[in-house]
């Protein structure tokens, strides 16, 4: 029941943008995507150039990948995504 209320949320929510001004000028973004790389696909460029002008930028994925490819599922699955986004964090965006 609890999977299928949070199924459910991030199908209505699968994008959302959230922007904060800190006083400095500066905005603290967030981009939710429902999926791993949905986020990526539908914000990436703006992310980029949202950083390169000093923004704080975070994207932000509400599931952990474990279904959806078309030969593996659950755990090691989970554990690939995972290791996606740590090689993906060690780059970061440089002007």
């Amino acid at each position: 029941m609890i999977r299928s209320l949070l199924t459910l949320v991030a199908c209505l929510v699968s994008f959302t943008l959230h922007a904060e001004e800190k006083g400095d000028g500066k905005l603290s973004i967030i981009v939710f995507g429902a999926h791993p790389d949905d986020a990526e696909y539908k914000a990436g460029g703006s992310a980029v150039k949202w950083a390169r002008l000093g923004h704080q930028v975070k994207l932000v994925s509400v599931t952990n990948g474990d279904i959806g490819h078309w030969k593996e599922a659950g755990g090691p699955l989970a554990l690939r995504r995972a290791a996606e986004v740590a090689a993906c964090a060690d780059s970061s965006v440089r002007n």
